[in-house]
């Protein structure tokens, strides 16, 4: 290749940064490549909501850039070029800004990028135009769920059924993602780094934390669970995953539960990134309790009186109804779980009874029990 005299180099010599916009873009891997092509350039790219991603990571002065802000601050000051990408059918949806590095942009530059903005807009239009549009207008509507309100129920369910969105073929999930406070700097980075893990799913920044939204029959990849672990592990964050839903105006009721999940889970499994909110909901629902009432004052005298017995004569009654209620009073079950003979165990269970004055063939009785128990786990 020729080099022309002067400063003036190729443009596939010159180190480039662009930016490029694209209304309501939320996946725009396939630009990033058209781009790239086009420019033919290693180029790094920062999506509608300026994250920086991480498949073209910014190289300059010999380091690579990682944080949004220190890009703005070796871009302040270089030369641009901005060319609008207009779109048919639905006008301007972006720009496509390139900044020189190391060298001034001329003439033919110019007129190179204006064609390959133009092109770009081509590209868009019948590949992905339509899909970023609608795009936009879904991760919209998800924010309008969260901050649901009774009297707007009509609109939102007429969004959800003109958006197609209860038409999926299988259920909702909602994953409430906690950031801690020593990551918050990092917030929009970390949501962007689900679409490496994550396709066809809708994450946004809510508060001080993220939420992904995604409906099982489109999501990619099917071993969902396996790519948000995957996700969890390279951020360290940790999340709750909500049971799942088939109706998108339940979306508000389905991330509470999975945030109030959230801190129980924690509590007891310190060790997991990925909690089921199914799992630890009941914690939840009794902290909610708690708020009106002490839950403790419902259990009933007997189970206190078990529980002095125990600290009393050192034994383990306590232990033993609990298990043999969570096999769900099958004393071979409960026997194996205690290392015990079943005899010792029908031998228990009826200084239990006596103790308790309960009818544990009451399924109402066990049922009830189970409650306590999680109750007073709560306030250990």
């Amino acid at each position: 290749m020729v080099i022309p005299k002067g400063n003036k180099l190729p443009l596939a010599e010159k180190a480039l940064v662009f930016m490029q916009t694209v209304s309501g873009s939320s996946d725009l891997n396939s630009l990033i490549r058209v781009t790239a092509t086009l420019l033919g350039n290693p180029v790094s790219f920062i999506d509608a909501e300026e994250q920086l991603i991480a498949y073209y990571p910014v190289k300059m002065q010999g380091k690579n850039i990682k944080v949004i802000d220190d890009l703005y601050q070796v871009i302040v000051g270089v030369n641009k070029i901005e060319e609008p990408l207009i779109v048919e059918e639905y006008g301007d949806c972006g720009r496509l800004s390139v900044y020189a590095l190391n060298a001034p942009f001329c003439d033919d530059d110019r007129t190179f990028i204006s064609l390959a903005a133009r092109a770009i807009a081509i590209i868009i239009r019948p590949k992905i135009g339509i899909k970023v549009m609608s795009q936009l207008s879904k991760l919209q509507l998800m924010r309008k769920l969260l901050a649901y309100k009774p009297g707007l129920r009509a609109a939102l369910q007429h969004d959800i059924q003109t958006e197609h969105l209860d038409n999926l073929g299988a259920p909702f999930r909602v994953l409430f993602i906690h950031v801690d406070d020593d990551k918050r700097a990092q917030i929009t980075q970390l949501r962007s780094l689900i679409g490496k893990h994550l396709r066809n799913a809708w994450s946004f920044i809510h508060g001080e934390d993220i939420v992904c939204v995604f409906n099982e029959a489109i999501v990619l990849p099917r071993e969902y669970m396996t790519a948000l672990n995957n996700y969890l592990t390279t951020t360290k964050l940790t999340a709750c995953l909500s049971m799942p839903f088939n109706y998108l105006i339940d979306l508000r009721r389905m991330f509470e539960v999975a945030q109030a999940s959230w801190q129980p889970a924690r509590k007891r499994d310190p060790a997991t990134r990925l909690h089921l909110a199914m799992n630890y909901q009941v914690y939840a629902f009794l902290g909610r309790c708690s708020m009106c009432f002490n839950p403790a004052d419902y259990c009933p005298e007997g189970l206190y009186r078990l529980i002095e017995s125990d600290r009393k004569t050192g034994r383990d009654d306590l232990k033993t109804l609990y298990a043999y209620i969570e096999n769900g009073l099958n004393g071979n079950a409960a026997a194996k779980e205690l290392h015990i003979h079943r005899n010792t165990l029908i031998n228990r269970l009826e200084r239990i009874q006596e103790i308790l004055a309960l009818p544990l063939d009451d399924r109402d009785v066990v049922l009830f029990l189970r409650l306590c128990f999680r109750i007073l786990e709560m306030y250990q």
